[in-house]
């Protein structure tokens, strides 16, 4: 009797494994490669609208483990978000559908009620609209040939090529709009964080970097197709920065920046939960990095950076990345505050050796005076940034 149950178990579970199966390639099969979204049409989770020759794809996206979920732009080359919808309105769960609803309008929505039209400051006037990622990485709205709405306008932390930098008047508005570019909370959480990168309001015409309102980083005057500290280091192999040429343009639109890249050349302009800003660009096989970072001093960072007050600390504010174990820590649960805030609380501790995220999703964060990384427990293993020795 025992090999007859046991047989039937067995059974049972190889049934329950192939109806497991099963269903998860019907989930899969489900799932859509869509490139252009027109009433009717839902973009469910898990599908993703792809740029003509998809070098971008937006998509529904989480982090690491948080329980954030977002729909943003991916850059496809460096598999980076370039932009995000509902950074401070995330869901909760992988319920999120994009559609265009029957007065033509871009809805954002889950089954929990949450209702986001991306388009609300300027509503379609047509029920004939359509929706098209283009291989700019901008997202656009369509009322025939007239663009009612496009992602470009409403920046997250990242800049592309041909996007606009500066205080200009919206489509199919008289209302000035400020673009700037503000860094995530943290590396999951695509809230508006600690750092704001944009042009100088006070008719300088650099580009600026606010640390909460406060001036962090100006680029210096623009000399040619560039700026005096921009870029700040690298590049870190075989193509050079003169590639980069930024555009100062006056017209109707109002007054504003673009930079440009050669032909067949991707990139992007991103600013990072603790200020840093990194370019990006490839083509041709090749690719370039080059970044700018500010520490309390000038002598421990970029070109431009604002010294606000001299270090009092004779190791320096210098940080950098590491991995390890280390067993003091002073935990600190405000999740309202933002990486580049708890570097900022740790450069002006002569005792803080080291700084990271608390929980794995980056909220809160923990600082330490203790210096020495340990590898015995991997358990333990994390990320966080120590001042360079």
């Amino acid at each position: 009797m025992k090999s007859v149950r046991s047989r039937s178990s067995s059974h049972y579970s190889h049934l329950v494994l192939l109806l497991c199966l099963m269903e998860l390639e019907l989930f899969h099969a489900a799932a859509e490669d869509i490139h252009t979204l027109t009433p009717g049409t839902v973009m469910n989770d898990f599908d993703y609208l792809w740029s003509p020759n998809e070098l971008f794809r937006l998509k529904f996206f989480s982090v690491g483990e948080s329980s954030n979920h977002y729909l943003g732009i991916e850059i496809i080359k460096f598999e980076k978000i370039v932009w995000v919808a509902n950074r401070d309105n995330p869901f909760e769960d992988t319920s999120g559908v994009l559609n265009i609803t029957e007065d033509g309008n871009l809805l954002l929505s889950n089954r929990h009620g949450i209702r986001i039209t991306l388009n609300s400051e300027s509503p379609a006037m047509s029920s004939n609209t359509s929706a098209i990622l283009l291989d700019s990485g901008n997202l656009i709205l369509k009322a025939g040939d007239q663009i009612v709405w496009q992602s470009s306008d409403h920046p997250s932390d990242t800049i592309l090529s041909a996007m606009k930098l500066r205080l200009f008047a919206a489509l199919n508005s008289r209302q000035p709009r400020e673009h700037l570019l503000t860094s995530w909370i943290s590396i999951a959480i695509a809230a508006s964080g600690t750092f704001t990168l944009g042009v100088d309001p006070n008719k300088t015409n650099q580009l600026v970097i606010w640390l909460r309102g406060k001036l962090f980083w100006q680029s210096g005057n623009r000399n040619g197709h560039n700026f005096t500290y921009f870029p700040a280091s690298g590049p870190f192999n075989d193509l050079e920065s003169s590639n980069l040429k930024f555009s100062y343009i006056s017209n109707g639109n109002g007054s504003y920046y673009t930079y440009s890249v050669p032909p067949n050349y991707i990139s992007l302009f991103a600013i990072n939960p603790t200020g840093e800003v990194h370019f990006f660009q490839g083509g041709n096989n090749k690719y370039s990095i080059w970044y700018l970072y500010c520490n309390a001093g000038e002598e421990n960072g970029s070109k431009g950076c604002i010294d606000k007050k001299p270090s009092k600390c004779n190791s320096g504010y210098q940080f950098i990345q590491k991995y390890g174990y280390l067993e003091s820590w002073e935990h600190l649960y405000n999740f309202s505050l933002a990486l580049g805030d708890f570097k900022d609380m740790c450069i002006n501790n002569c005792s803080c050796k080291a700084y990271g995220s608390l929980q794995t999703d980056g909220k809160g964060c923990r600082f330490s005076y203790d210096q020495i990384l340990r590898y015995q427990n991997l358990r333990n293993l994390f990320t966080c940034a120590t001042t360079a020795s």
